[in-house]
């Protein structure tokens, strides 16, 4: 057997497969970066859709939060009106009631009044806080009504229309109650009739203006 024409066909041989297990090899390292790409893309979205998942659950968290010390404010709130009492008449009806000429001094009605207000302003600041569009509207909504319908009328008839004027002059404090008073009421007013929860009419249009702020 003559093996001295064995070197120059293993140079063929090499010769002719080398470009192919280049090749070769160029496809593999391109599968395999191919490959690790995908994983790494499937990693990213699974690092994303688990951020995103753990976002959402510290905002819902964050709003329960949010909401619960919002129902605890509305309560307070509530308990406050129910406790004012004037000349043993209790409620919203000693609002309507209050006579400060009957007095020599203001009445602590007048401070309790105040400090209803002051916490309705709080609560107002706080749902427009809400970081949910459609929670923070129902908020809106209940926290303007109620203020509609157990102050703002209450004591517009009576303690604004009738008595703000003596009741400033007696007390540093109704200086700060009345216009503050005025301000959220001309709120409260343009939010339900804007929301068309009360019906727009020349009266309230003119009490609106009536609010001197």
């Amino acid at each position: 057997m003559d093996f001295t024409e064995t070197g120059q066909i293993g140079d063929t041989i090499a010769g002719t497969t080398s470009p192919f297990i280049a090749i070769l090899t160029i496809v593999l390292v391109y599968l395999t970066f191919t490959s690790q790409k995908e994983e790494l893309e499937k990693t990213r979205e699974l690092v994303e859709q688990q951020t995103n998942f753990m976002k959402e659950q510290t905002q819902g968290a964050e709003l329960s939060q949010h909401v619960g010390a919002i129902e605890e404010m509305i309560k307070e709130i509530l308990y406050f009106i129910d406790e004012l009492e004037w000349n043993k008449i209790e409620g919203v009806r000693s609002l309507r009631e209050f006579d400060p000429k009957r007095h020599d001094v203001v009445h602590t009605l007048t401070d309790e009044l105040y400090a209803i207000i002051l916490r309705f302003d709080a609560l107002l600041r706080s749902a427009n806080d809400i970081s949910n569009e459609n929670v923070q509207i129902v908020y809106l909504d209940r926290i303007f009504t109620l203020f509609y319908s157990k102050i703002l009328w209450n004591v517009k008839g009576n303690i604004y229309d009738r008595h703000a004027n003596l009741l400033m002059q007696r007390n540093d404090d109704c200086q700060l109650m009345i216009p503050k008073f005025a301000e959220i009421s001309n709120k409260t007013l343009e939010y339900l009739i804007e929301r068309n929860l009360v019906k727009k009419s020349s009266w309230k249009e003119g009490t609106m203006k009536s609010f001197k702020i």
